[in-house]
């Protein structure tokens, strides 16, 4: 019989876009993703920092310091963008540590992890059930960010415990199958993207 996991809560209030790069959206409505080995912004930005799958062969241990005394900022609200990706970036070899490590982290910290995946699902579902190993079977907090997959591997992340959150592209026949409670917006990179907009499009 399949096991069907449950998300714990999102940490609240949650904010109206779950993760931009726009960092001129200061009031605490968005989730602001600052590079690596920036400064954090002023409060009261939320913020998430973490290390991108493509910039895994850049990370160092002056990084980790760098990642760990950020995420102390009571203004931190997520780590990411972590993640796996079989198109670009180094090697799977490479990112797989590096994702696993912010994947402990935020399981530590009891922060959401932003994940950007491509492609990589098995090894996905692999550290998700080492971070369960490893915490005593709680499911962790994960969003799958940029989400534009077909119906049927929404419903397979949902039955992973994952939130979803999905930007102005995105496929509309995987929205019906999302239950809103797992269902989060974002502009990402998109200069442009107006999250009220988007919102509306995702029925949020």
């Amino acid at each position: 019989m399949k096991t069907i996991l449950t998300p714990p809560p999102l940490p609240t209030p949650i904010p109206a876009d779950i993760h931009t790069h726009r960092h001129e959206i200061n009031d605490g409505s968005a989730v602001v993703n600052i590079a690596l080995e920036a400064v954090p912004p002023i409060p009261p930005t939320l913020f998430s920092a973490g290390i991108h799958p493509w910039e895994a062969d850049k990370a160092t241990d002056i990084t980790w310091t760098w990642l760990e005394d950020v995420l102390s900022n009571p203004n931190a609200y997520a780590i990411g963008e972590a993640g796996l990706d079989l198109r670009h970036g180094p090697n799977i070899d490479v990112q797989l540590p590096v994702f696993r490590r912010q994947a402990f982290m935020a399981d530590d910290l009891a922060k959401p992890l932003i994940v950007h995946i491509v492609g990589a699902y098995d090894n996905l579902y692999d550290v998700q059930r080492e971070v369960m190993r490893r915490n005593g079977g709680r499911t962790p907090l994960w969003i799958i960010h940029g989400f534009r997959g077909r119906p049927e591997l929404a419903r397979q992340l949902l039955d992973h415990g994952m939130y979803i959150s999905m930007g102005i592209r995105h496929n509309p026949t995987a929205i019906a199958v999302i239950p809103r409670d797992r269902l989060l917006a974002e502009t990402d990179d998109d200069p442009t993207a107006n999250i009220a907009d988007i919102r509306n499009a995702l029925g949020l």
